[in-house]
């Protein structure tokens, strides 16, 4: 055979595969710099991986692929390889029970979560190892029964979870970050949760995590749910780590802070939001916010306030300060009623707002005695002066 034939033949084979392949893993143009993909029930991990890198391989710089569909049997981990300046926008809802992680990113682009991403094993739901990767959560729930909800361990991650009641739970820590120069944001709505019950932070940075920025905003809620163990809003092993509260709330019902900061050189900054943990003390390892070296820093309208909780369930009087401690000096914190709920009412500047506890009574003040009194008045009767009818008695006397 000539070379010229084996030319031909080479090039209508090549021509059959990118047709086969586009047969396989059908794409769907959206736009000229975005393809959308269709997984289904029956689809095979494998078979999804192999359709998302195919696609990832002929889009170019700065484009995007969207996931749409459903699979609720995943029982692989589908790895994905998401070069720099290049998305993954998955908006499928995607559930597995595996003992590894659910889905694997392992390059430095952008994976957007708007989809509900489940693992019921004992394995991560989103397992991050590249440097740079960039995981935002919009509108959807990432949890995890036994592993984080999002792990990151490359460096220069950045995690985004906001707007739209977005949510990540794990019975453990729901985030966990392990390499430096990360950042990770709560806001708008969000809800990131520690369910418990035992050990778990609803944040947690590890020590060899380094210069990791923590920044919560909006009227996002970042929560630990146990209450045995260490159990913390934020907690930070690495050194240098920052963690910048301007709005929401960060709580724990732990034994220990809600932000605890053991790493070294650490600084906690409150300029709006709630922090609140159970404590005799605002600061301190079994107050509301530890640091190992300096003091958190409070600037405009940040709270923080720590609750001397007593055994079985306590009453207290609406409006009293009782077992309360409140940070800075010109905040208050007072135990009022928000409609059903007990609550804690806080203020500080223009941060105002109810905190609910559960397992709590909260009675109205003691409705004051108004007192009457009588005196003798030339040999009258004895006079209410404020009435001026009649009574008994000689000496003042109080009445009602």
């Amino acid at each position: 055979m000539s070379s010229k034939s084996k030319r031909v033949i080479s090039t209508l084979l090549a021509a059959a595969l990118v047709l086969s392949l586009s047969a396989a893993f059908p794409l769907t143009a959206s736009s000229a710099n975005s393809v959308i993909h269709t997984i289904k029930q029956t689809d095979a991990v494998s078979a999804i991986q192999g359709t998302i890198h195919w696609e990832l391989d002929h889009i170019g710089d700065g484009d995007s692929i969207t996931i749409v569909g459903s699979k609720t049997d995943a029982n692989d981990t589908l790895t994905l390889n998401i070069p720099n300046n290049k998305t993954v926008i998955w908006e499928a809802n995607y559930r597995g029970s595996i003992s590894a992680p659910l889905i694997t990113l392992t390059g430095g682009g952008a994976f957007e979560a708007g989809a509900d991403i489940e693992n019921t094993g004992s394995g991560h739901a989103i397992h991050s190892t590249g440097a740079g990767a960039r995981i935002t959560v919009y509108n959807c729930c990432i949890e995890a029964q036994q592993g984080n909800a999002i792990r990151a361990d490359g460096q220069n991650t950045s995690i985004t979870v906001g707007s739209n009641n977005s949510s990540l739970y794990a019975n453990g820590d729901a985030i966990r970050v392990d390499g430096s120069n990360s950042k990770i944001t709560v806001s708008d709505s969000a809800l990131v949760f520690s369910k418990g019950p035992g050990t778990g932070s609803a944040i947690y940075i590890a020590g060899s995590s380094a210069n990791t920025t923590v920044t919560v905003t909006g009227g996002s809620h970042v929560r630990a749910n146990g209450t045995t163990g260490l159990n913390h809003a934020v907690c930070s092993d690495g050194a240098n780590t920052s963690v910048q509260v301007s709005g929401g709330h960060l709580y724990s019902f732990g034994e220990y802070a809600a932000i605890m900061m053991r790493g070294a050189s650490p600084s906690v900054s409150l300029t709006g939001g709630l922090v609140f943990g159970v404590g005799t003390a605002v600061t301190g390892e079994k107050g509301v916010i530890y640091m190992s070296s300096g003091s958190p820093a409070y600037s405009d309208s940040g709270v923080a306030i720590a609750w001397k909780k007593p055994s079985g369930s306590p009453a207290y009087t609406a409006g009293s300060q009782t077992d309360l401690a409140v940070s800075p000096s010109n905040a208050t914190a007072a135990w009022e009623k928000g409609g059903a709920l007990n609550c804690i009412s806080y203020a500080h500047g223009s941060n105002t707002g109810l905190f609910p506890i559960d397992g709590i009574t909260i009675n109205a003040p003691a409705t004051p005695v108004n007192p009457t009194y009588y005196m003798n008045i030339g040999g009258m009767d004895n006079v209410d002066i404020a009435t001026n009818q009649s009574g008994t008695g000689w000496d003042w006397a109080a009445g009602t």
